[in-house]
Parts: C-alpha cells; structure tokens; sequence
C-alpha cells in the first residue's frame, strides 16, 4: 500500500495496476454496505487502507483485483475509469458490485470476473458496453 501511495505522485500516468491481498491484520476500509457485518466487526481493530487512492490513476487501462479478504463492500470508485479497457475480479467473494456499475467503464473491452459471490444484476446492463465490450469471462 505505501508503494501505491507513493506511486500516485511518482507514476500519476501508470496504466497497469493490480491489487491483492495486504497481509495480515491489515485490510481497505470497508465500503459501502458491507458484505459480510461479522467479518468487518472481527477486523475493526485492522490497519486500514484506503482503496480510493486508485482514483489517481486516471489513464488507467488493467486492473486487476485479487483482494480475498481485503475488501468488503460496494466500492464505485473501482468502476470509474473512463480508459480502462481490461478488468478483471477474481476471488474478491466480499466486494459487492452491479453490473450497472460498468457504465463507468465506457472503453471497457475485456471483463473477467471469478469466484465473485456478491455480484449483482442484470444482463442487459453491459448495453452501455456494446460497442466496446469483446470478451466477458
């Protein structure tokens, strides 16, 4: 975390980011709506991070999240990169998201999404998407 917080005014034009797990006793804070209350009352007492430290990133293409047990609730400031053309969300079973949520995404090209319990909504929603959207995974 303290490399991606120094990396915000180092590389303000990094274009490839992944995050994953931070360690133990250690996580982002919570988003909105936690997931899962339990697991955010036993780790209130945890170093917390900050997961919108990524919205520096404006020219941001990939990202990549492999986050477990280190987010857990709605987060929209991971949908709001208007370059972003490959995401992808693997075995980040607390972070709640929409497909609605995608519209944030409008040069999305390539969505692949694993081992992701607490995702919601319909179809229909990766409209916004047709004209740039290739691969969904």
């Amino acid at each position: 975390y303290n490399a991606m917080r120094v990396m915000t005014t180092a590389l303000p034009n990094l274009q490839q980011l992944q995050i994953s797990h931070l360690g133990a006793a250690h996580k982002y804070i919570d988003g909105e709506d936690p997931a899962d209350e339990l697991w955010a009352t036993a780790t209130a007492n945890f170093i917390t991070h900050d997961i919108e430290i990524i919205s520096s990133f404006r020219k941001l293409r990939r990202l990549n999240i492999q986050a477990q047990l280190s987010l857990n609730g709605r987060y929209p400031a991971l949908f709001d990169f208007p370059l972003l053309c490959n995401l992808r969300i693997y075995g980040a079973d607390y972070i709640e998201f929409d497909l609605e949520m995608l519209q944030g995404l409008p040069s999305l090209k390539e969505l692949d999404l694993y081992g992701n319990a607490n995702l919601t909504g319909n179809l229909r929603s990766l409209r916004v998407l047709k004209d740039t959207l290739e691969k969904v995974e």
